[in-house]
């Protein structure tokens, strides 16, 4: 799941301590919560996206992925702040300034000192969508308790707005796409100063005339065409609506973090699906596909940080919970994230893990 499968495979396998992943939609998270590792998404333009394909700038996230919540902080906290070359980094600290480890509670004794102080919200509207496995929904609930019990301070918040986050983000990851990926070849953040790749733009034109798309998945072809269409109709209307929209969606969050440090949910609605078959039809592959984002693509158009940590097995499967917490204050997500696993301690893991 997510196009960073392969980052979160290889962590969960042992064979890496670390890896490096993209996260547009949730490709940080997605791919972490199905592996049982630990997905870390930053603030929007923390860690520089300098050198990578780009989807749209203002959703395009990089962040690390490891077993644990401080593998997570160990990597960001070397790659953390302006590169001098990424328009992303706006806001973002100069590199050193920021300190993302030193706070970490490494046992339950550190853990309950920090939630003590700690308030939790339970977003209600990432939970009970139609795709949602009421047995995913109930891990968490039940991960919210351990930190009540914990010491934290739980109660429910409701964003109703989280549920148009996923349309908000439609219009503009498509169009994003779109003029990303096949007028400029993703090489660099579109009409903005920064580090440009000349030659990725050449590679990916020459893919294009050599119909190397035409091996490209299901998903990604209906989001290149669907991209063409809004263009050619439409410009950028709908990219621009999608953006003003977004800002009304990020004020929703901000205001919802007034009362809570973090909030909690489900960073899937379901465990793991088996691979497609060749037969599926491809609105069922694409459903599929989205079926996976509802909670984690509204939080790459607002640009907050946001954690998976394995909550358990659901059927023998990987369940996270995903932590999202106030912009610029990663350092406050991670620390509750690494309280979190303390007091849950060990998991089982899956059959085959190292």
């Amino acid at each position: 799941g997510g196009s960073s499968g392969g980052s979160a495979a290889l962590v969960a396998s042992g064979e890496v301590d670390y890896s490096i992943a993209c996260d547009q939609g949730g490709s940080i998270r997605i791919p972490a919560c199905f592996c049982g590792v630990v997905g870390y998404k930053p603030t929007h333009g923390l860690l520089p996206y300098t050198g990578i394909i780009s989807m749209d700038p203002t959703l395009d996230h990089i962040g690390p992925i490891a077993r644990t919540v401080r593998g997570c902080a160990d990597v960001a906290q070397v790659l953390a702040g302006k590169d001098g070359h990424d328009p992303r980094q706006a806001d973002a600290p100069a590199p050193g300034t920021l300190d993302l480890t030193s706070n970490l509670p490494g046992d339950v004794a550190a853990a309950q000192r920090l939630l003590s102080s700690v308030k939790i919200g339970v977003l209600k509207e990432g939970f009970g969508f139609p795709q949602s496995e009421k047995d995913v929904d109930a891990k968490i609930l039940e991960s919210s308790e351990a930190m009540r019990k914990g010491g934290a301070t739980v109660f429910d918040i409701s964003v109703p707005y989280h549920l148009d986050g996923g349309h908000i983000w439609t219009a503009i990851g498509v169009d994003g796409l779109a003029v990303e990926q096949f007028v400029i070849g993703g090489a660099g953040p579109f009409l903005s100063k920064g580090h440009y790749i000349p030659s990725l733009s050449r590679a990916m034109q020459r893919g294009r005339a050599a119909k190397a798309a035409d091996t490209a998945s299901g998903t990604n072809k209906i989001f290149a065409l669907l991209g063409a269409y809004m263009q050619e109709h439409f410009g950028g209307e709908y990219y621009g609506l999608g953006q003003n929209l977004s800002a009304e969606l990020t004020r929703a969050y901000d205001q919802a973090l007034e009362a809570c440090d973090v909030f909690v949910m489900p960073c899937l609605p379901m465990v793991a699906p088996s691979l497609p078959t060749e037969d599926l039809s491809l609105a069922d592959y694409v459903g599929h596909a989205l079926a996976m984002i509802p909670n984690t693509a509204p939080i790459n158009v607002s640009g907050h940080p946001a954690i998976t940590v394995p909550a358990g097995l659901v059927r023998g499967l990987p369940v996270g919970v995903m932590f999202v917490g106030r912009k610029n204050d990663d350092a406050r997500v991670l620390q509750i994230a690494a309280a979190y696993e303390a007091i849950r301690g060990p998991l089982a893991l899956p059959a085959g893990y190292c």
